[in-house]
């Protein structure tokens, strides 16, 4: 464990020693992107989530287990260069977000994506945009047309159209509806109890976006290759 664990204005903190000099700045950058990311998302954590941060020794990433997400201090060049730090920060926050179900199509690929929107907000325009073009160019050369891949089969598709189709997706649907992100989340901790149901499915995410753009979307997934009908989901949508 780390040597030293700090609550700070509802965040434990823990890291080692040796890593207090950047600890009070990666803090200070998640004091910031909060109340951002409460404002992307729509809705606060879920209860009772993202009541830890914890301070790994790598530049590897880092996981996020609802309650406490860990951050590799050294990921992007940080602290050289924040905007790795902010995304991955933003990542891994989102999870704890979704919670209690996971998102079926898209769990990592909208974590990044909302990181990506993350960096936005937080003025680091040039590298976030740089991100998303870098992940959305790599899928389309997998699949230049976003129509091959199963986003709701989980078998063969590359990781790189895995992590951008979902981005693509919810890019096509920012052009009419800017907050999309927002909404899609406000409907989800509207329309899904799950003290009634045990499962969210893919037909489930598709119905409580259609109910966030406020019109049927499963022609539209279907025609981008994507197994879903609205015969699936008891959730009620457009």
């Amino acid at each position: 464990m780390p040597e030293n664990i700090t609550g700070k204005t509802g965040l434990q903190i823990q890291h080692s020693d040796y890593l207090q000099p950047l600890a009070e700045t990666i803090f200070a950058i998640y004091e910031g992107c909060r109340p951002l990311l409460e404002e992307i998302l729509g809705v606060p954590p879920t209860q009772g989530m993202l009541k830890k941060l914890i301070l790994l020794p790598t530049g590897g990433g880092g996981f996020s287990s609802g309650v406490a997400i860990g951050l590799g201090v050294w990921w992007g060049n940080f602290p050289e260069e924040r905007y790795g730090m902010v995304e991955l920060l933003g990542h891994e926050a989102t999870h704890s977000w979704v919670l209690p179900f996971a998102e079926p199509m898209w769990n990592e690929g909208i974590a990044t994506y909302v990181g990506i929107l993350l960096g936005r907000e937080f003025g680091l325009n040039k590298e976030a945009n740089a991100t998303l073009k870098r992940w959305i160019d790599g899928a389309k050369r997998h699949d230049p047309e976003m129509t091959k891949f199963d986003l709701a089969s989980g078998t063969d598709i590359p990781h790189v159209v895995r992590m951008a189709k979902p981005m693509w997706i919810f890019e096509q649907l920012r052009t009419e509806e800017p907050r999309i992100i927002s909404k899609y989340f406000q409907a989800k901790r509207r329309l899904i109890d799950p003290k009634k149901q045990k499962r969210y499915t893919a037909n489930d995410s598709v119905a409580v976006l259609s109910t966030a753009t406020g019109r049927n979307l499963f022609d539209w997934f279907r025609s981008l290759g994507i197994d879903v009908k609205a015969s699936r989901t008891k959730v009620p949508h457009p």
